[in-house]
């Protein structure tokens, strides 16, 4: 499902609710965050490596984001997949937490769109393992109320490229 392009947010949540394979562990308020993913999808295929100059425009594009992605993993000509990862620990306390978390990242990847590629929700990171459980940590490492921002998500560092493979 392209959560993307609905307009309807009652549609997304409830897919999110009812219909996304979503591991409890990650709402459960005892694990911290591991992260969020989305694809890049392009309107036509690329033939790599001759898509230089498209991985160089994505890049642009993505290290312009004021959440800046981890990872930029190329592994096709149709679609690349974009990582967040959490800061720190952010922890996620109710299922309504968590699918307001994914509401705020898909309205993130709406509004960063380019004319050249769409962001579509990689709907594989709600089956990860969570992160490490929170037991033992200070109450002041912990933040119980994130948000899909340049505090709790993403990178300041270079956007790292992995797995340029020919197709």
């Amino acid at each position: 499902m392209n959560l993307t392009n609905t307009t309807d947010y009652t549609d997304t949540v409830l897919h999110l609710i009812y219909d996304a394979d979503m591991r409890e562990d990650h709402y459960d308020g005892e694990h911290s965050l591991y992260r969020l993913a989305a694809y890049v999808t392009f309107n036509t295929h690329l033939y790599l490596p001759e898509a230089s100059k498209e991985l160089e425009f994505v890049l642009n594009h993505l290290s312009q984001l004021p959440v800046r992605p981890h990872h930029l993993f190329v592994d096709n000509g149709y679609s690349w997949e974009v990582v967040w990862y959490a800061k720190e620990h952010q922890v996620v306390t109710s299922q309504k937490q968590y699918v307001q978390l994914m509401l705020e990242f898909v309205s993130f990847l709406e509004q960063n769109e380019s004319p050249f590629f769409s962001f579509v929700l990689q709907e594989g990171f709600l089956l990860d393992d969570p992160a490490e459980c929170i037991s033992g940590l200070p109450n002041e490492a912990l933040n119980f109320s994130p948000e899909f921002n340049a505090l709790c998500f993403g990178n300041k560092n270079e956007i790292e490229v992995i797995g340029l493979n020919k197709c």
